[in-house]
């Protein structure tokens, strides 16, 4: 299980669509002129209120094991839809950020100041979604926004995932994997997106577990599905039509 913060046109949104066969929950609609770029084949399932996201967690949490192409996938029905279960190799959440921000509005009722109950209902709510979301047998890839902060003379303090109170401590606790997008112009190379694993103290970065033998780099420029294959060499679930390792992140 993976997390990438960034701030926005960091590329977070186009790098996780390019994912292995993915489905990807869409907080905001004004996301998927983006995945539909990286990815037109990408299921897509927009979240407008919060009782949507519950229920695709439900969803998610019935959901079993299967094979997509002879590669290993996941399967769930999602409800409200009439056609066969959706299939697919990986789990985008975009973003955690909103996901957050939307149960608070649901729990505080429109209260400009919400009370501690609200909060610890907020913050379980999120724990619980990230433990259900680690047991499930698939790719999962959920995406934050960034917060900075900074001293007087505007030098950069702290950058972390852009998430309330408590959340932005535990949250990366449950990710093998935690990065952070970036987007650099460079007059040979144009724009270049990466994502570092392995960043100074300041930023929140962890790099994932690779097996014996692989040197995972503290950068990656890759897509989802480069960096996949590095830490699971012996498995194609890694592979297909939208993702390569010679495309942008």
């Amino acid at each position: 299980m993976l997390m990438v913060s960034g701030y926005s046109g960091t590329g977070k949104t186009t790098w996780a669509a390019k994912s292995p066969t993915p489905f990807h929950v869409l907080f905001e609609p004004q996301g998927l002129p983006s995945v539909a770029m990286a990815n037109p084949d990408a299921e897509v399932v927009v979240i407008r209120k919060y009782e949507d996201a519950l229920n695709v967690l439900q969803a998610l949490r019935c959901g079993a094991q299967t094979e997509l192409n002879g590669q290993p996938a996941f399967k769930f029905k999602l409800g409200g839809r009439t056609t066969k279960p959706v299939v697919c190799q990986t789990v985008v959440i975009d973003s955690l950020t909103e996901l957050q921000e939307m149960a608070l509005e649901h729990y505080s009722r429109g209260s400009a100041r919400p009370d501690f109950a609200v909060w610890g209902q907020v913050q379980g709510d999120i724990k619980s979604a990230l433990s259900d979301l680690r047991t499930l047998p698939v790719n999962v890839v959920c995406l934050t926004l960034l917060n900075d902060s900074t001293d007087d003379n505007g030098a950069l303090l702290k950058c972390e995932p852009a998430l309330y109170g408590k959340a932005k401590a535990f949250a990366p606790r449950y990710f093998s994997g935690v990065g952070v997008a970036t987007k650099k112009r460079s007059k040979s190379k144009g724009t270049v997106y990466s994502i570092h694993w392995d960043a100074d103290a300041r930023f929140v970065t962890k790099k994932p577990p690779a097996p014996a033998g692989v040197d995972f780099p503290a950068k990656t420029t890759g897509t989802l599905g480069s960096i996949l294959s590095l830490l699971y060499p012996g498995v194609n679930v890694a592979k297909s039509l939208a993702d390569s390792p010679d495309k942008a992140a």
